[in-house]
């Protein structure tokens, strides 16, 4: 990891140099294909009076006078699709207001042209090519002054212990369902300084949210028809005590992209603690069926009647093996054993 840090540098320029010319070579591409297409005529004929080839023999043309009388049709035809075409766009362009309705009929400037073309880095505050990035880099995603170093350290850090859960979670299972990394961005490879010392261990003996617990932590207010109505409240209600983990509006860092999908949505972090305090009233008043949806349990496993196993798994309800027995099954490549559910 020093040793990426130690070009990384290098990395960022070679990046951004490879992405202009990429660019460059997509404007030239498209340049080259309108060109092109300048030179192709507006129209040209079909059947037995297609242009051939160089090189390929002309064959005699058969009943001249219906493949003359198909080129007026086909004529006919494109210029009646290319009518109807323009007069729907100007249908269209007639309803929608020009953005600089004052400007209407003067040419742009070869500057505003450009500055289109640039706009994608224009909004790029960090510029990660250029020397002075990283305090740009905290200065702008952080809020952090540049002279605050024990910060950038305590980022790569926790980054480092992110790293040790994930490594933990494929390998043994999951370290700890209360750690999270606490910001939004991740630190350069270059900060990862210090970091023989750091603490691998998580807090033990803790538990996942319960499935409706889950949802509340993670759905939206505009999604809130998926939870029990008296959570639901806890959403948009003003009054609520956890209203703030529900903004109707948020900011959403491009961070360098050119779509909001792609950026970074700061939304803030759910405190577990007051979640669950802020639904300990509620929990009365879930129907009997929202309490079952709301526990930890088994895995279900559904099978469709054209599954070629139904009949197999049908014959278990069939012949009462019992609720608490495990049976052992394989069944599309999938080994293990199962319980009958009561609900069915």
């Amino acid at each position: 990891m020093s040793d990426l840090g130690d070009v990384e540098d290098e990395i960022f320029k070679k990046r951004q140099q490879n992405e202009l010319a990429f660019k460059q070579r997509e404007k030239d591409k498209k340049r080259r294909n309108e060109i092109i297409s300048n030179f192709k005529p507006k129209w040209i004929p079909a059947g037995q009076f297609a242009p051939t080839a160089l090189g390929q023999a002309v064959k005699p043309i058969e009943n001249a006078r219906y493949e003359a009388y198909q080129m007026r049709v086909q004529g006919r035809n494109y210029n009646t699709n290319a009518a109807e075409s323009t007069n729907a766009n100007h249908s269209l362009e007639s309803m929608l207001i020009p953005e600089n309705a004052g400007n209407r009929g003067q040419k742009r400037k070869i500057e505003e042209v450009r500055a289109d073309d640039d706009d994608e880095q224009s909004h790029d505050e960090v510029r990660l090519w250029e020397d002075g990035f990283k305090d740009r880099y905290y200065e702008s995603k952080f809020d952090v002054s540049p002279d605050n170093l024990a910060f950038r350290n305590n980022v790569a850090l926790q980054y480092v212990r992110g790293l040790c859960w994930v490594l933990r979670y494929y390998y043994q299972g999951c370290a700890s369902w209360r750690w999270y990394f606490p910001y939004h961005y991740a630190p350069f490879a270059s900060d990862f300084i210090n970091i023989g010392g750091l603490s691998t261990e998580f807090e033990k003996g803790t538990i996942p949210f319960r499935p409706l617990e889950q949802l509340m932590g993670v759905f939206p207010a505009a999604s809130n028809k998926h939870v029990p109505v008296p959570w639901a409240k806890l959403m948009t209600d003003p009054k609520s005590q956890i209203i703030d983990f529900y903004p109707e509006d948020f900011k959403i860092d491009l961070n360098g992209k050119k779509f909001a999908w792609q950026g970074v949505a700061l939304l803030p972090f759910v405190d577990e603690k007051r979640l669950f305090k802020a639904l300990v009233p509620y929990y009365e008043s879930l129907t009997e069926a929202e309490k079952k949806r709301n526990i930890r349990g088994d895995d279900r496993l559904y099978i469709a009647m054209g599954n070629s196993n139904y009949n197999f798994i049908k014959g278990l309800y069939t012949n009462q093996i019992g609720f608490n027995n495990e049976i052992e099954i394989s069944t599309d490549g999938m080994r293990g054993t199962v319980l009958l559910s009561e609900d069915c």
